[in-house]
């Protein structure tokens, strides 16, 4: 997860603040309305703007929106059962990404992840 977050800064960073919005903005509408993938990326996407300690201070609220929503999405396509969204999910509630740290919480998704793996590997045998 780490490489394809250090990817998509990498794709963003050649953006103009136009193009960057504009991807934000289909981005944020497509995880809205469910697109997976969608919501995968919102939280990169929505942060790429932020690449700065001044910009971040200067939108703490904004950022603190991103992140409930961002958490939202995840949740959304965890519950769906994608392998992604439980792995990003259990990660970001153990170091408390986009909430409070949440060892329990990160422990679930593990551990359903660990389940979707099982069922996933028996329906192919």
């Amino acid at each position: 997860m780490t490489k394809q977050v250090t990817q998509d800064r990498a794709l963003c960073a050649g953006l103009n603040d136009g193009q960057l919005g504009a991807l934000e903005y289909w981005v944020t509408r497509a995880a809205r309305l469910g697109h997976t993938q969608a919501q995968l990326q919102y939280f990169a996407i929505a942060t790429a703007k932020y690449d700065t300690p001044e910009k971040i201070a200067a939108d703490f609220d904004e950022i603190g929106r991103i992140r409930a929503e961002a958490l939202a999405h995840l949740t959304a396509a965890a519950s769906k059962g994608d392998p992604t969204a439980l792995f990003t999910l259990a990660s970001y509630y153990q170091k408390g990404t986009l909430s409070k740290r949440d060892p329990v919480n990160a422990y679930a998704s593990m551990r359903l992840l660990q389940q979707e793996g099982r069922a996933v590997s028996g329906r192919n045998s």
